[in-house]
């Protein structure tokens, strides 16, 4: 065995994340991302801009609004890996 192997440090799977948001942090952080993705769909509807110009903002006032809600409350989006096992079943049962 060598020595980076004997070192190295396991972390469990269901392990927290070192860090979470603060309420402050997730109000700035969807308050900015929803200001930036109104913004932009609001300036999607101005005849100003050129078809493709409309259809770049309004992807970005769609992603925006989007990153916004997740941001908000993201263990309501974010799916987590399954860390439960299966019990193996062996085909000698006979």
């Amino acid at each position: 065995m060598s020595q980076n192997e004997s070192t190295a440090v396991k972390t469990p799977v269901d392990q927290k994340p070192e860090f979470e948001d603060c309420l402050p942090c997730r109000i700035v952080g969807c308050g900015t991302l929803g200001a930036v993705g109104l913004w932009a769909a609001y300036e999607a509807r101005l005849p100003r801009y050129t078809r493709g110009h409309k259809l770049f903002l309004g992807g970005i006032a769609i992603g925006a609004i989007t990153s916004a809600i997740i941001r908000w409350k993201p263990e309501n989006f974010v799916r987590r890996r399954c860390t439960s096992t299966l019990p193996s079943s062996s085909s000698d049962d006979t």
